[in-house]
């Protein structure tokens, strides 16, 4: 077993301190790995270099390969699953999706591939053999000038500016899922995430696809290394933030994400993001 590299952890690499571009590059082993679900308020972009890895994005479940570039919009439920010990590496960067609303150089925001792209697609980046290879090359570049000097943002971020131009010029923004999840995970999954606000035991979920709650309970936490139970708060949680950075009313909410009570709803959303969802509100929602 490997020994953890942490070339970089949560560096901000952005030059408006109001609008934090943080870089990660790290290497790790199976006992150290974050495979929690993840649930921000920023795009993420996901690199993977090497390991025995898969990706969850809300619904779409993807085996990883050398290379692997996929992004995830504000909110959105993903997380790795890590499926041995062998070695792990990845970039990730997380991007406010205000980053560049000043930047007006060009017609179209260097985030304008990840933007345009519809909710309901599978999002990942094909690049040819050379560009993949030249966008690793700059990754690495703006790891070793971090580590050289953690200040040295300038630098960072005309690499980071480079990496978005390659990203940007892609012929191929969604691709089909590569996965060897069993079908009926797949169809799970879609019906959870289509039917979340409805659903609130795992029998629910069972009896619909005609299986039994223990064999499905079963074969979820074999192959998604969490319970259906908890993703499936997971998916409601990620709804709420949604609706709750659109304005919505907190009360309206709560009962729309399948919550059958406000106490029980503020309880369980402050748990998993560290605020009450009015607060939240508060400091996401839109203007008026």
């Amino acid at each position: 077993m490997s020994s953890n590299e942490i070339f970089a952890d949560n560096v901000n690499i952005g030059v408006d301190s109001k609008k934090t571009i943080l870089f990660n590059h790290k290497k790790t082993n199976n006992d150290d790995t974050d495979q929690s679900f993840h649930l921000h308020d920023m795009l993420e972009i996901y690199v993977y270099v090497s390991g025995d890895v898969d990706f969850i994005i809300g619904d779409s479940y993807k085996t990883l390969k050398y290379g692997d570039i996929l992004f995830t919009f504000p909110n959105e439920l993903h997380r790795p699953v890590v499926k041995s010990n062998k070695e792990y590496e990845r970039f990730f960067i997380t991007v406010p999706v205000d980053a560049f609303s000043g930047f007006d150089l060009c017609e179209k925001s260097p985030i304008d591939c990840f933007l345009r792209v519809k909710d309901t697609e599978i999002r990942a980046i094909e690049l040819s053999d050379e560009e993949r290879s030249a966008f690793l090359r700059i990754l690495t570049k703006i790891s070793e000038c971090i580590s050289e000097d953690a200040e040295n943002r300038y630098l960072a971020y005309s690499y980071f500016l480079r990496a978005l131009y390659i990203l940007n010029k892609a012929q191929s923004i969604s691709v089909p899922a590569d996965t060897n999840l069993p079908p009926i995970l797949r169809d799970v999954l879609a019906y959870i995430s289509k039917n979340f606000a409805e659903l609130s035991t795992v029998s629910e979920i069972a009896r619909h696809f005609h299986v039994s709650s223990s064999y499905l309970s079963s074969l979820f936490s074999k192959h998604m290394k969490v319970g259906i139970k908890q993703y499936l708060q997971y998916k409601k949680i990620s709804g709420a933030k949604i609706m709750l950075a659109s304005g919505a009313n907190v009360t309206d909410v709560c009962f729309e994400c399948g919550f059958n009570s406000c106490s029980h709803f503020i309880s369980v959303f402050k748990e998993a993001t560290g605020m009450t969802p009015n607060r939240y509100r508060n400091f996401n929602g839109p203007e008026f």
